[in-house]
């Protein structure tokens, strides 16, 4: 409980305030290193749209306010109650949100449900019907864009493809590029091909009898390349073929 409690809550060294500032920096330097602005204009934003966003802090109104069934008043106290404990964590992770999108529907409901209470037959049904599309809207169309995002090959699938086709049977790939979990970002070898280990910082892969060098990064900090270690081996390198996630072209092979 420690360990977690100093990982998502302790301030982070490059957030603490100037020493000798006053109480007030103090403050505004923690506030704006914590997650409270982050999950609304980016995490619920993104993640439940914007309409809907916009609408939340209204629909929890209206739940204290309108009689409304037990159901309806836990969702609301559970939003006021877990937003400012997510938002008081220095880790900006949309994920923490999560646990607040089925309460956020079902608050939103009651406020469109108990707004047009007052209205009758057809209209009623119309009204109700075009503000629950309007704010499926963006959430729908967002999930539909990443289902089309993960249905992609992934580009490990796409390397070790490549590999097979292009590479010699018996060529010796080293796998540079760091990552948090072993070999999460490497590709698979196809058979017959030799994964050398290079040592951190050794830039010399003669001595190893490599021939081919797969290198794997990514822009959050997951999965990053040594510097210097790139720096000397690049003049040394030549690229064959790049495998990208964020464009359609995903292969980019260099000619013989």
């Amino acid at each position: 409980a420690g360990f977690w409690a100093l990982a998502l809550y302790a301030t982070r060294p490059d957030a603490a305030a100037t020493p000798g500032a006053g109480w007030a920096t103090h403050l505004w330097d923690a506030f704006r290193s914590r997650a409270f602005v982050y999950h609304g204009v980016v995490s619920l934003r993104h993640g439940i749209g914007l309409l809907a966003t916009l609408l939340l802090p209204l629909a929890v109104l209206r739940a204290c306010r309108a009689p409304a069934s037990p159901l309806v008043m836990l969702a609301a106290v559970f939003v006021v109650t877990y937003y400012p404990v997510a938002g008081a964590s220095p880790v900006h992770l949309a994920r923490y949100m999560t646990p607040l999108t089925p309460l956020a529907a079902l608050l939103i409901a009651h406020l469109l449900v108990t707004a047009t209470e007052r209205l009758r037959g057809p209209l009623r049904v119309a009204l109700l019907t075009g503000a629950v599309a309007l704010v499926c809207a963006e959430p729908l169309g967002n999930a539909v864009r990443a289902d089309a995002i993960a249905a992609r090959t992934d580009t490990r699938v796409l390397a070790s493809a490549w590999m097979a086709m292009h590479l010699p049977p018996a060529a010796r790939v080293a796998q540079v590029g760091g990552s948090i979990v072993p070999t999460m970002g490497e590709p698979v070898l196809p058979p017959g091909m030799r994964k050398v280990v290079v040592p951190p910082g050794v830039t010399d892969l003669t001595t190893l009898g490599v021939t081919h060098v797969v290198t794997q990064e990514h822009p959050l900090p997951f999965s990053e390349l040594d510097p210097v270690q790139m720096a000397a081996l690049a003049p040394r390198l030549v690229p064959l073929a790049r495998f990208s996630p964020w464009t359609d072209a995903t292969v980019d092979v260099v000619p013989d």
